[in-house]
């Protein structure tokens, strides 16, 4: 079983201003543990290795656009799947 550590130190969100914080962390945190836990996408990500999906310390995620009535969880549901690169579902 591999561990999978994930520090972000800063997330920036342009445009949402009124955004449950607390709900928008927990999705981000639940997908990418949903999404880490399958093992294709765990191997994809060790066989390229960190280098593949950081340049300068900082992810390349996929853009995400959300409509003003999409939920604080689900924001961070996409944020997630963008991070690992499965983008919006």
């Amino acid at each position: 079983m591999k561990r999978v550590v994930v520090h972000i130190d800063r997330l920036l969100l342009r445009g949402l201003n009124r955004v449950d914080r607390a709900a928008l962390l927990a999705g981000l945190r639940d997908e990418l543990g949903r999404l880490f836990a399958e093992p294709q996408v765990l191997a994809g990500w060790t066989m390229r290795g960190p280098a593949a999906h950081v340049a300068g310390g900082q992810v390349a995620a996929a853009r995400v656009t959300v409509g003003a009535a999409l939920p604080s969880h689900e924001i961070g549901v996409r944020l997630g799947r963008a991070v690992v690169g499965g983008g919006p579902r």
